[in-house]
């Protein structure tokens, strides 16, 4: 479980989402008027993940793949007033590959397809909650993009299943970032 203003976990001790399937749950809380945009967890930069927030009333996921492309994935309709559970589900459908669905509570609000993820790392960009601490995973995001005060209560993150692994390439990359 996480709260906003977490930030800064680095890749080795953040959930691994990396190659497997996932929930991410969120509780939050709408405002009837007023600002509810922000990011509500994220992973990686401007090279490469992903992150989970709102713009617009609505929920949204984007995955950033390496700073070469981007795949965005929004909900179809703006988010309720009051408290509401948002899920991000993504179903791994083999190596480097899934689909995603977003949810409000238990009712399907967007899906599509994310055709290829992420094989090793996200870089040196931390996991965070409530904001982006680093460089803009996409132009969606400007600056820390920060949740405003009470509407992200605690964030929810289940892996499932084991993650695809290649310790020599993982090993490459840890020499990388020396």
């Amino acid at each position: 479980m996480y709260h906003a203003g977490i930030a800064s976990i680095p890749e080795s001790t953040a959930p691994n989402l990396r190659n497997r399937s996932f929930h991410i749950n969120a509780e939050l809380t709408i405002p009837a008027s007023g600002d509810c945009d922000g990011v509500i967890v994220c992973h990686g930069g401007h090279a490469g993940g992903y992150a989970l927030y709102l713009k617009g009333r609505r929920l949204h996921y984007v995955y950033n793949f390496l700073g070469s492309f981007s795949t965005v994935i929004s909900a179809s309709e703006e988010l309720p007033d009051g408290d509401v559970l948002v899920r991000a589900v993504f179903n791994a459908t083999g190596r480097f590959r899934g689909d995603m669905n977003l949810y409000y509570g238990d009712v399907p609000m967007g899906s599509g397809s994310l055709p290829i993820t992420v094989p090793l790392t996200y870089g040196v960009d931390p996991f965070s909650v409530g904001y982006q601490r680093m460089g803009a995973i996409h132009t969606d995001l400007p600056g820390k993009f920060e949740m405003p005060e009470g509407v992200l209560h605690r964030v929810i993150i289940d892996a499932i299943g084991r993650a695809y692994r290649d310790p020599e390439g993982e090993a490459r990359a840890a020499l990388a970032k020396q």
